[in-house]
């Protein structure tokens, strides 16, 4: 089932760990076209999430974020983008996400979430502190709020979300 074909951006969000840059990447390579993934456009020009945030505030790194979002939508050419997990806290960032589609919510429950964080050795998550269930249950209104298509990934590797994703929109 084609459900939209006439994309120019196709964005990810959901909470860290839900596998956003990894199916990013698949449905990228396999649609062939322009893979971005806002935490990588921030950190290369500013340097570690981590450190932005310890040193600089949430706020300003939610604001950088935008920044980030706005130049991605703006410029780039038909792309797969995937947003950091925090993207719907910040009002004007929702605001944008609510004028795009599709955007797809990579939706995991909080057990899954969990596993795959304390499994993941490459990425430093700041924010997967001891707030991380209270962010997970505040953030899921926002990411209803935005999304136009939710997959469940609980139970589905990445390779599968991929294929739903191509199968809809390719």
């Amino acid at each position: 089932m084609r459900m939209h074909s006439d994309w120019t951006h196709l964005i990810m969000v959901g909470f860290m760990g839900v596998g956003k840059t990894t199916v990013g990447r698949r449905v990228a390579q396999q649609l062939a076209c322009l893979f971005v993934d806002l935490d990588q456009v921030i950190e290369n020009e500013y340097g570690p999430i981590a450190d932005i945030i310890q040193h600089q505030g949430e706020g300003l790194f939610r604001a950088i974020e935008y920044a980030a979002l706005q130049r991605t939508l703006a410029g780039s050419p038909r792309a797969i983008v995937s947003t950091g997990g925090g993207i719907v806290t910040h009002a004007p960032s929702r605001a944008l996400l609510q004028q795009c589609k599709p955007v797809i919510w990579l939706r995991a429950g909080m057990d899954t979430v969990l596993a795959r964080i304390r499994s993941d050795r490459q990425h430093t998550r700041p924010l997967a502190d001891e707030r991380v269930g209270d962010r997970f249950q505040e953030r899921a209104q926002w990411y209803q709020a935005v999304a136009t298509d939710i997959i469940d990934c609980d139970t589905i590797i990445p390779k599968s979300v991929a294929e739903i994703i191509v199968n809809r929109y390719g």
